[in-house]
């Protein structure tokens, strides 16, 4: 019998070497792919919550937005205290805010010719976390981005303990609890933002499903980096939150008036505002500041709110509530808007909020005082 040994293979330690490199370098860009994939599909998934109520009111209200279009002061001038208008709103102020109220009014008609959007209460599940419990409460889920992806200045509608003007709050609260109250004995799951938590949306300079690293720059700076949600860097928050103070720092103090409560054919309890101070006598506080930040921001996401000024203090869960509940829930807020429409607000401050969690303003917050 002949035995052969065997031929050992020889193979340069350089080549070896390169072999590998090339493998693992093919697995990470792989992996970083997969990776972005991932994570492009879960701010897809938020896009359909972009704010589905404002946009469904945007729809009937783009008429009024276009004849309701004012001049507006977009200086970064100090705005004295004496060139606001007066309590009792100028001729623009009225006619903005007769805008605000027809657009208001348009949403609540909504709601009773075309019932609960299932389609919109359904994107809403997937950003919260206890549906599938035994238990009855939920709560929202972080963000599936890497912070501080969103990015947005609100007016804080509740100081807290030592708050000078808690009227407001208070009442939101006790209409959130008894709307909770309806849905939760018809067995329908909801999710009540905090008093801590309650706030009117501004602006915002990185949303979600619109995500803005650098807000300086017309196209708001490269999405993604390296197969990689790209975040801002410390250099861009800083010059963010140096535009913001400089911006608050010109303006008045805010002063909201309850228009209504509405529950929203996209499953939201909201709380309804007009502003009813003037700057300039040209447009109303609000509105000065968004353009203001509109300037201000040039690389920030196209879509923002424009005339809707609103708090959302609860969600709805559940896709599938019958007319009976909601009528419920409608009648709920009827009362309290007869007991509170004319309620006035004043917010010395805004925030900037460096938001991980959706829409309860978990996360990073920056003060910035309006003018005394």
């Amino acid at each position: 019998m002949n035995t052969h040994a065997p031929r050992s293979i020889s193979i340069p330690l350089d080549r070896l070497a390169t072999a590998v490199f090339c493998t693992a370098a093919a697995c990470y860009v792989f992996i970083s792919f997969r990776r972005a994939q991932q994570t492009q599909r879960s701010v897809r998934r938020l896009e359909q919550e972009e704010c589905f109520h404002i946009s469904s009111a945007k729809k009937h209200a783009g008429d009024s937005e276009a004849n309701a279009t004012i001049a507006e002061n977009t200086s970064n001038e100090v705005i004295p205290a004496s060139s606001v208008g007066p309590s009792r709103p100028d001729a623009v102020v009225k006619g903005k805010n007769a805008a605000r109220s027809k657009m208001y009014e348009e949403m609540a008609v909504e709601l009773g010719a075309k019932g609960l959007d299932s389609r919109a209460v359904k994107s809403a599940q997937a950003l919260f976390g206890g549906l599938d419990s035994e238990w009855p409460g939920v709560w929202p889920m972080p963000y599936p981005l890497p912070f501080p992806s969103v990015r947005l200045v609100v007016l804080p509608l509740d100081g807290g303990q030592f708050s000078k003007d808690p009227a407001l709050a208070m009442a939101a609260a006790a209409l959130s609890a008894e709307v909770m109250k309806v849905l939760t004995m018809a067995g329908y799951r909801n999710y009540v933002n905090p008093r801590s938590s309650m706030h009117a949306s501004m602006f915002y300079l990185s949303h979600p499903n619109d995500i803005r690293p650098d807000t300086s720059c017309i196209d708001g700076g490269d999405r993604f980096k390296n197969g990689a949600v790209a975040v801002p860097d410390a250099q861009a928050l800083e010059a963010e939150r140096e535009t913001v103070h400089r911006i608050i720092s010109t303006l008045p103090k805010v002063t909201l008036e309850v228009e209504r409560a509405l529950f929203t054919s996209g499953g939201t309890l909201l709380v309804l505002f007009k502003d009813i101070k003037s700057v300039f006598k040209e447009s109303c506080t609000v509105d000065i500041m968004r353009k203001k930040f509109r300037n201000g921001f040039p690389g920030a996401p196209s879509k923002q709110p424009t005339t809707l000024i609103h708090s959302t203090l609860l969600r709805v869960l559940a896709d599938q509530i019958p007319v009976s509940t909601l009528e419920k829930v409608t009648q709920v807020c009827s009362l309290w808007t007869s007991k509170n429409r004319g309620l006035r607000y004043t917010s010395d401050r805004a925030w900037l909020v460096h938001e991980k969690t959706f829409s309860n303003l978990e996360g990073d917050k920056f003060t910035f005082k309006f003018q005394e």
